[in-house]
């Protein structure tokens, strides 16, 4: 599977420039290209990992190379649609927040094909993949980690290789590959949130305690590290909303979390047997800007190791005076 690569565009060297020009005056390259999307299961529960494979052909009689050095397939020049059968109705499938970031402010508004705006956008950070003529690569993808797909329903799945430069056509569009997501099964874990206290001055510690507890009747892994048991480097997320006189609003947090849904990977996990708990200590006033005096209602939250869907706390209430 290929892997993405990060990559700042304002950091890609000229000569990775003018390289990633060469490949784009080809217009003849991706008339040539065709692509087909299949994938193992036709169902999948919501919040389990869908990996789809695009079978790319090379029907030219020379090389072709697709830039693949960074973040996503659609830094790639793939152009996926994803629909949701809803009722009599088609739904546009949304982006996740990792794709959007992923993509930046330069990403096309609309299609890929707009070759002006994908020109400007799409990089090669020296790791490329050659399809020789005749040929046929995979690129492996998990879909759910580019676009929202937790709603049961009906899923339809099509991509073409984009164009990279004006005027040229893009490639034909693949197959359409329908799959079903059916709904999640029960979680696998509970999450109680307390904390040191309700009121508190504005200097004060604000100590809260994560209790996570094995709802399911099999074991599970979780992460945790003894020597860094903090929740925030064991994956847990903690908001808070500010109430004031007009209405609640979110508060901010102090830094950035990089919260992409269930993509987490750690070093240290343990097994925790059914109705077996572990304890994440979290300051809460250290991850969340709490200086403005108020009513603060707070919340942790976790992705479900077994679901892949994010389970919530109950809810507590902090006043800062």
């Amino acid at each position: 599977m290929i892997k993405f690569v990060p990559l700042l565009l304002s950091r890609i060297p000229v000569f990775l420039v003018s390289a990633l020009c060469v490949i784009a005056q080809t217009p003849a390259d991706n008339q040539q290209l065709s692509v087909k999307i299949s994938t193992t299961a036709s169902s999948f529960p919501a919040g389990a990992k869908i990996e789809v494979h695009l079978d790319v052909s090379n029907h030219s009689d020379h090389k072709i190379v697709i830039p693949t050095g960074s973040e996503t397939p659609e830094h790639w020049g793939f152009d996926f649609s994803v629909t949701r059968s809803d009722a009599s109705m088609i739904v546009p499938v949304q982006m996740t927040s990792y794709l959007r970031a992923a993509m930046g402010p330069r990403a096309p508004k609309g299609s890929l094909n707009e070759a002006d705006e994908l020109f400007g956008w799409v990089s090669s950070a020296g790791e490329e993949t050659p399809i020789a003529a005749g040929s046929t690569a995979r690129f492996s993808v998990v879909l759910n980690n580019l676009y929202v797909m937790t709603t049961p329903g009906v899923y339809t799945i099509s991509v073409r290789k984009a164009a990279l430069i004006p005027d040229e056509p893009p490639s034909a569009e693949s197959n359409a590959l329908t799959i079903t997501v059916t709904d999640p099964p029960p979680p696998a874990i509970s999450l109680t949130l307390s904390a040191n206290g309700q009121a508190f001055g504005a200097d004060s510690d604000i100590d809260a305690d994560i209790i996570v507890t094995n709802i399911s009747e099999a074991p599970i892994s979780l992460p945790f590290d003894p020597s860094h048991p903090s929740a925030v480097l064991n994956g847990y997320k903690l908001t808070a909303l500010r109430t004031d006189a007009q209405s609640n609003s979110p508060a901010r947090s102090k830094f950035y979390y990089g919260w992409r849904g269930f993509d987490y990977k750690y070093a240290n996990q343990v097994t925790v047997q059914p109705n077996e708990t572990l304890h994440y200590p979290a300051r809460i006033n250290d991850l969340i800007d709490m200086s403005v005096a108020g009513s603060y209602t707070v919340q942790a939250q976790k992705v479900d190791p077994v679901t892949h869907l994010t389970v919530k706390s109950n809810s507590i209430t902090i006043l800062v005076h």
